[in-house]
């Protein structure tokens, strides 16, 4: 038995040196080790009896031996498995982590208890690999974060049968902070379009993880609060034209919150647009970095676009001096998050389209 786990093993094959016994007279070696790594301190293995292997991962390992004699007799294959010893298991204080905070704490004990019940004191000493704790030999942190695996170099004295005494060695373990009361707010729907017509009914779905209590939030425009539910899975009917935002507030049974918000739900009224204003459009709607205005009709040509904000201010005016052009596209990246409208002037008409603004 290795004197650490991964360490190198020594392997002795049995040879004799007097005649009239099974083992003597052998003079080369066939090992079969697989995934081990041979020390380079024997040069040549086939012709040693005693060779040093190790193996950098597993607990158990198969070792096979074919031996050849003077005479030219092979026996037959041996086998032995090589056992590492056993893994360092400390005994530790977790304090879970809460609602995402950094609020988790790991105490460590120094003390063994060995196979004989027997405690054994100030038996580990320790050294903590984050690179927030520096080496750190404390046997408490605290401050650790939900969801996250802490590392630890554990120093102790070897627990090989096969050790010399006093032998010490080093075991690397994890251990895991969860996260108590842990939520996530999500939701989806059967159906949601952009710019349908009032009124439109949408069934909300709560997707959230963890959650126990809800509260469902809808705003109009202008941020006023139009709704609130506490229903699992809502649903609510937009009468009025305008664009909404939805909210839904998530906390578990340890009051732990999460809130997800959808920017924006837009619908219109059942107004029928001319013909040459259904030849015009903009999108997308809403927009994240940029406006594509198409005109779908060849001979109707943009020859200018403005983009206006909601207290009449020009934010862009773009000519277009060359009439053949029936398409645009703007960039928006400078515009702040709201609603804008955008003029298109044509050839022939003259229309203007309102389009919300949300930057991801």
């Amino acid at each position: 038995v290795p004197q650490c786990r991964h360490d190198s093993s020594m392997l002795i094959a049995n040879t004799w040196n007097l005649p009239n016994n099974l083992d003597y007279g052998v003079i080369t070696f066939n090992w079969n080790f697989p995934g081990g790594l041979l020390s380079n301190v024997i040069t040549n293995p086939d012709i040693s009896d005693t060779i040093y292997v190790s193996w950098a991962t597993g607990i158990q390992h198969n070792v096979t031996l074919i031996t050849t004699n003077t005479w030219g007799c092979s026996s037959g294959i041996t086998s032995h498995y090589v056992i590492e010893p056993a893994t360092f298991n400390p005994i530790y204080d977790l304090t879970e982590a809460s609602c995402g905070n950094c609020t988790g704490e790991i105490e460590l004990y120094t003390s063994y208890v060995n196979p004989y019940n027997d405690t054994l004191t100030n038996y580990y000493t320790f050294n903590w690999t984050d690179s927030i704790f520096g080496n750190s030999p404390a046997l408490i942190q605290n401050s650790l974060c939900p969801l996250t695996s802490y590392g630890i170099i554990v120093n102790g004295q070897s627990l090989s049968p096969d050790a010399t005494p006093g032998s010490y060695c080093h075991d690397s373990i994890t251990i895991f902070v969860p996260d108590t009361g842990y939520v996530i707010a999500s939701f989806d729907t059967l159906t949601l379009e952009q710019n349908q017509i009032v009124p439109y009914n949408v069934q909300f779905i709560n997707t959230s993880i963890g959650g126990r209590i809800y509260s469902w939030r809808i705003y109009n425009e202008t941020g006023e609060l139009i709704y609130t539910s506490t229903l699992e899975n809502p649903s609510y009917t937009f009468n009025d034209e305008g664009c909404y935002q939805i909210v839904l507030v998530a906390a578990s049974k340890w009051s732990c919150r999460d809130t997800m918000i959808f920017n924006y739900l837009c619908v219109g009224v059942g107004i029928v647009e001319n013909d040459f204003e259904k030849n015009i459009s903009v999108m997308p709607n809403p927009a994240y970095d940029f406006i594509n205005i198409v005109s779908k009709d060849n001979s109707d040509k943009i020859i200018s676009v403005q983009l206006i904000d909601e207290n009449g201010k020009e934010l862009l005016g773009l000519k277009n001096n060359n009439k053949t052009h029936n398409y645009e596209q703007i960039k928006i990246g400078h515009i702040p998050n709201g609603f804008i409208y955008v003029k298109i002037i044509t050839n022939k008409h003259v229309i203007v389209k309102k389009v919300v603004i949300i930057h991801k």
